[in-house]
């Protein structure tokens, strides 16, 4: 099996370039999986909890408001439609590299806009959709970039 695979044409032009580009690209995946998944292991921390929610004197702790759980929850995908829906403008009208550029620049200040709500739960739902709206345009250009820059040889291989 090895044997037939380095007689393949993905392994004769595969070289270091191409390993970095695909390595560092797909690195917005890691992001996504990350950013996706904190939200709901926030929801139940009490540190969370006691800085955005509300005191309920029924069960003598502190807890979010359904209607701020659906908001925090539901503006991922909000992002996400923003940045498919913009993504194949930008890629036209920019170019795939500064359309990486762009999506960099969402995942940069929607965290900064994350990380800094320290009093502000509104402010850490704008930073989501910024986010997601990065994860979304990185959903359309990445593999588009990533097929770009491999050898027409072993394009779709």
């Amino acid at each position: 099996m090895l044997g037939s695979f380095k007689q393949s044409a993905l392994y004769q032009e595969l070289n270091a370039r191409l390993v970095f580009i695909g390595c560092f690209v797909s690195l917005g995946a890691m992001g996504f999986g990350f950013d996706n998944s904190w939200w709901g292991g926030a929801l139940g921390l009490d540190q969370f909890n006691k800085k955005y929610g509300a005191y309920d004197p029924s069960t003598g702790g502190y807890s979010l408001p359904s209607e701020k759980q659906s908001a925090g929850t539901g503006t991922g995908s909000a992002g996400i439609i923003l940045g498919c829906l913009a993504a194949p403008w930008l890629c036209s009208h920019l170019g795939r590299k500064p359309t990486l550029l762009v999506m960099s620049g969402l995942l940069a200040v929607g965290t900064v806009l994350e990380a800094s709500a320290i009093t502000s739960f509104w402010q850490l739902v704008v930073g989501r959709i910024v986010v997601y709206s990065g994860i979304g345009v990185a959903s359309n250009v990445v593999p588009m970039y990533q097929s770009e820059c491999a050898p027409t040889k072993v394009r779709g291989s």
